[in-house]
């Protein structure tokens, strides 16, 4: 599974022009997610992120918090 985020991170990802919702691109927390909680909870956190990384979703954000750079703060570790 590392090797395929590793390959979309490196060249699928660049390919597209549209900026990221999130602080962490969708691929990053997954990586993290996976690392941090094992591949069952972190595939299913990753699934959750991935429904939830579009225009029309993120305003329903809740709590909606960002950071200089407009960027939704949604990192692993508020998960535990």
């Amino acid at each position: 599974m590392n090797g395929t985020l590793t390959f979309y991170q490196k060249v699928i990802s660049p390919q597209f022009s549209a900026n990221c919702l999130y602080e962490l691109s969708c691929s990053r927390f997954s990586r993290e997610a996976i690392r941090m909680y094992g591949p069952l909870k972190g595939v299913a956190l990753s699934a959750d992120r991935l429904a939830r990384c579009n225009r029309i979703s993120g305003t329903t954000i809740n709590p909606f918090r960002v950071n200089e750079q407009g960027k939704v703060i949604d990192s692993p570790q508020m998960y535990k």
